[in-house]
């Protein structure tokens, strides 16, 4: 499976921020990309996850996610479902960290495996960039 970093085009709104509206749509999902086949363009955040908060202060951003978040998705591993937002967001001119939270809450581990507790920074590593 190869996943690519895909820039999503959308005019900052004045009723929500450009960082709202990135997460918003990777939530969504990709509908489709050029060249690539339908059956390999995967979503990375789990299903029915929902946005509570998003928050940018001194160059990091706050998001803040239901429970869903932390669901494991089939096929997907628990750094690319982290480092999309994280990479997502770290695209924007005004954020360099983003730090989790759950239902308001700080969580510690995610999938049992990758500290949760401290900001995450970009990390390009996984992201196939043709």
């Amino acid at each position: 499976m190869v996943f690519q970093l895909v820039a999503v085009v959308f005019q900052q709104g004045v009723a929500r921020e450009s960082e709202q509206l990135a997460v918003e749509q990777l939530i969504r999902g990709p509908y489709s990309i050029d060249g690539v086949d339908p059956d390999e363009i995967k979503a990375t955040i789990p299903e029915k996850t929902e946005l509570n908060k998003i928050s940018v202060k001194e160059n990091t951003c706050y998001v803040d996610f239901s429970e869903e978040f932390l669901k494991k998705r089939t096929n997907i591993s628990a750094e690319t479902t982290i480092y999309s937002v994280v990479d997502t967001l770290a695209e924007l001119s005004n954020i360099n960290k983003v730090q989790f939270s759950i239902n308001g809450e700080q969580v510690l581990l995610y999938n049992d495996t990758i500290d949760f507790g401290s900001a995450f920074e970009r990390n390009l590593d996984i992201v196939d960039q043709e």
